[in-house]
């Protein structure tokens, strides 16, 4: 009986296809920001390794406003980005119907955490700006807060006070 055993990648193979896995997860990145009046805004991953479990994204928000999302999976490597592409396309799909930042994160995290194979610890800080009134309101889930920088050059943190 001949039982066919899975093929482990060669050397050659597997570092073509992190390869192709970096390039695919940096085409998930968005190239600039969309435009927001009244807001300057820009973002940049680097990872260390090929991959990493980084998020930055600009998401279009139902009703106008727009969702700017920083998250970060706990771990390195493949397996964190295959969980933050998950992530970012829970956020995404619930942006699509629900403009409530805090209902987003927390449909997300519930998908998430329905999902038992994934094991991981996600972070998130969605911040919504509202280019009409110059102001943004944010969630933050477990991640560093983040940093407002004003036009003279003062920032401020985004703290739970």
């Amino acid at each position: 009986m001949n039982q066919d055993k899975p093929r482990r990648p060669s050397c050659p193979d597997l570092r073509m296809e992190l390869a192709l896995a970096e390039e695919l997860q940096r085409k998930l990145y968005p190239d600039h920001a969309p435009p927001a009046a009244g807001f300057d805004i820009d973002g940049v991953s680097r990872p260390v390794e090929t991959t990493n479990g980084d998020c930055f994204d600009y998401i279009p928000l139902p009703d106008g406003a727009l969702g700017v999302v920083v998250g970060d999976v706990r771990g390195h490597g493949l397996p964190a980005a295959l969980v933050m592409v998950q992530a970012r396309a829970y956020l995404r799909a619930y942006a699509t119907c629900e403009a409530d930042i805090a209902k987003i994160i927390q449909r997300t995290n519930v998908a998430l955490t329905k999902d038992e194979s994934v094991g991981y610890f996600v972070t998130c800080l969605l911040v919504r700006l509202e280019p009409g009134g110059r102001s943004l309101s944010y969630v933050n889930a477990g991640h560093p807060p983040g940093i407002v920088v004003g036009t003279s050059g003062e920032h401020r943190e985004l703290s739970e006070n």
